[in-house]
């Protein structure tokens, strides 16, 4: 009986670092579109003219206004029409049911746009490289607050995904 516990710890002993390897193993590749981010610091940010059905309740400056704000808090640095820096374009799509003409469906996507170079064409083009996006279904009243929320949501995720790709370059 004790050489059979034996025989099973030695075996143990011996399988551990083949299953236990890959936990250990050097961290995985992340993925360009998050890789692309690493030591981001500086933006400039564009909002995109509000639909119809947004423009009413919530302004583009106000949109541009907290995005600025909730960088500027996060530690990046907002320079305004500077074209060699990554973008962060903000864009706002909604959609109406006419049978349900208080709610509104809004589709917001926080783009980072970065120059960067296409071999294939041997051209640098200024292309988004990373979007944030989501959902949102609420009422003409509950409608800025809904969407204050959702971009705070945005740029909490853009962040987090910029450190989390300067950690791993560094």
């Amino acid at each position: 009986m004790k050489r059979r516990c034996w025989v099973v710890i030695a075996a143990l002993i011996l399988v551990t670092p083949l299953v236990a390897g890959p936990i250990f193993s050097k961290p995985k590749e992340i993925p360009d579109e998050v890789r692309c981010l690493a030591d981001l610091k500086k933006f400039s940010v564009v909002v995109l003219p509000m639909p119809e059905e947004v423009a009413p309740y919530v302004s583009t400056n106000r949109v541009k206004n907290q995005i600025n704000s909730m960088l500027e808090q996060a530690g990046f640095e907002i320079l305004e029409d500077d074209t060699a820096l990554p973008q962060c374009v903000v864009r706002v799509n909604a959609a109406i049911d006419p049978a349900q003409p208080n709610s509104l469906s809004v589709y917001a996507i926080l783009a980072v746009r970065q120059k960067v170079l296409v071999h294939r064409i041997d051209q640098t083009l200024s292309i988004p490289t990373t979007s944030v996006h989501g959902v949102i279904l609420t009422t003409r009243d509950r409608l800025k607050s809904e969407l204050d929320k959702h971009m705070m949501s945005m740029v909490n995720l853009l962040v987090r995904t910029v450190r989390a790709a300067t950690r791993h370059q560094n």
